[in-house]
């Protein structure tokens, strides 16, 4: 297991080695659509509203949430700080995802917890 989560810290850490500037431009990216999001409920039509407006705000929490998982991995993410944001912001992800199947959370949140100190381990050594 553990030669399966070093690959895994080795494939992960290859793709972010640029992650500083792709973090950046990630959250700008959010930031800026946010306002735009927002200014939508202001301009469409009222008879539309009642089903737009749920949309909305399921587009505004999934940017809230990737925008806080993003810049929660820091300015220099390495594999640890990845997985721990991840984690640190799993509920929000899970609800954005809409995973509504209680089990399936619990699923997804035993795995996490059976991951992450896998991780980290081979991460430390």
């Amino acid at each position: 297991m553990k030669s399966f989560f070093l690959k895994l810290k080795y494939a992960i850490e290859a793709m972010w080695k640029k992650a500083p500037a792709i973090e950046v431009a990630f959250a700008s990216a959010i930031n800026n659509l946010v306002p735009v999001v927002e200014e939508l409920d202001v301009i469409i039509d009222p008879a539309l509203a009642p089903e737009l407006n749920p949309i909305l705000d399921k587009i505004k929490v999934g940017l809230s949430a990737l925008k806080t998982t993003i810049q929660g991995a820091g300015t220099k993410p390495n594999i640890v700080s990845i997985v721990d944001s991840v984690n640190s912001n799993l509920t929000a992800l899970l609800t954005t995802a809409q995973v509504k199947n209680p089990e399936l959370v619990a699923k997804i949140q035993e795995v996490a917890a059976i991951v992450t100190p896998a991780i980290n381990e081979v991460a430390a050594g």
